[in-house]
């Protein structure tokens, strides 16, 4: 019931509480994302980033990028999210770096879209020795499978020609 209390408010300690739900969810993804599109604004970014920076938290990160995503469709802010992760390290367990995969995995798709080459051509890297595969986090809690973006015929052609330099 957290997510319905804060739908809406935009207390500073309400969304801390919120935020701070990124690292700690398991199963209601789909109802945080739509928390955090209710509440988001500037500010709410910049704290969930300041979140981030400090705790280099992949599952976090993750999250935060599938709010962005699917509830809050925002581009500017998964971009600048996709810059601050794609030199973390995502850690041990294999749900969290399948969660920091599909972050990396978003973001280079929005930076494709957008024409930041220099940052398709980083997420790349970041993303190619990730063993796991992308794991988008509501999907992954709802047991059904979740097609990557970046697997579509005309998006690898595309990033076929912006990884070769052409």
């Amino acid at each position: 019931n957290l997510y319905n209390a804060v739908r809406g408010l935009k207390t500073s300690r309400l969304r801390t509480a919120l935020l701070g739900r990124l690292a700690t969810e398991r199963r209601s993804f789909w109802r945080m994302g739509s928390a955090i599109k209710d509440c988001f604004d500037d500010a709410l970014h910049a704290e969930a980033m300041t979140m981030l920076r400090a705790k280099r938290d992949a599952r976090a990160a993750g999250c935060y990028a599938y709010a962005l995503v699917d509830h809050v469709k925002a581009t500017a802010p998964l971009l600048e999210l996709t810059g601050e992760i794609v030199d973390w390290s995502p850690g041990d367990d294999s749900t969290e770096r399948g969660f920091f995969h599909y972050a990396l995995a978003v973001g280079e798709k929005a930076a494709l879209d957008a024409k930041d080459y220099d940052l398709v051509r980083r997420a790349h890297a970041a993303q190619a020795w990730i063993e796991e595969p992308a794991l988008e986090p509501d999907d992954h809690a709802r047991g059904r499978g979740w097609k990557n973006p970046l697997d579509e015929p005309g998006v690898i052609a595309t990033l076929q020609a912006v990884l070769s330099g052409e």
